[in-house]
């Protein structure tokens, strides 16, 4: 009797194991084709963004943003899209920097991010030919501890110690 037991214990605790087994070979499989939609939809979206750039740079505009406004929530990395074109007669070397904006255009009083949010430049500088463009990452890192709000950046981009031309992005912290 204590053998019947014994083996009947041992089934159920093989069948639990190879249930535990299917199921977490099901959770794997259900991540990966979630990542990679993501994936696909980040390369999606980071496409239809340098097409924006294109478009602008297209209409004669120097400096460009894709999208000026995206939520970020914290804790979490997005980038924002940067073109420039060189409408000059020769090669250029252009400096790309930026700046947080303190009022907005009503004179609302914008809070400091501090150091809640980092924002990181692909390239600080680089050098176009004439008629060239290129396109940059701007990275914006938002800690898990940054203040719900708008935050107001613009980016410089310059020429020597001359403005070639600005454009504006904010950071929306959720």
């Amino acid at each position: 009797m204590l053998n019947k037991k014994a083996i009947e214990l041992s089934i159920n605790f093989l069948v639990i194991i190879i249930l535990s087994l299917a199921m977490l070979g099901l959770g794997i499989q259900m991540m990966r084709s979630f990542f990679t939609q993501s994936v696909q939809m980040h390369q999606e979206l980071s496409e239809r963004e340098a097409a924006m750039i294109e478009s602008m740079l297209d209409r004669g505009e120097k400096v460009a943003i894709s999208i000026n406004s995206k939520i970020i929530t914290r804790g979490d990395v997005d980038t924002f899209g940067l073109g420039i074109l060189n409408v000059l007669d020769s090669t250029e070397k252009f400096t790309i920097a930026y700046t947080v904006v303190a009022n907005d255009i009503n004179n609302i009083v914008i809070p400091d991010p501090g150091q809640k949010i980092k924002i990181i430049l692909e390239n600080s500088e680089i050098d176009l030919k004439p008629n060239d463009r290129e396109k940059i990452n701007i990275f914006a890192k938002v800690d898990k501890e940054a203040e719900k709000g708008n935050y107001v950046y613009t980016v410089v981009v310059s020429r020597g110690s001359e403005v070639y031309g600005r454009a504006r992005f904010i950071v929306v912290v959720a």
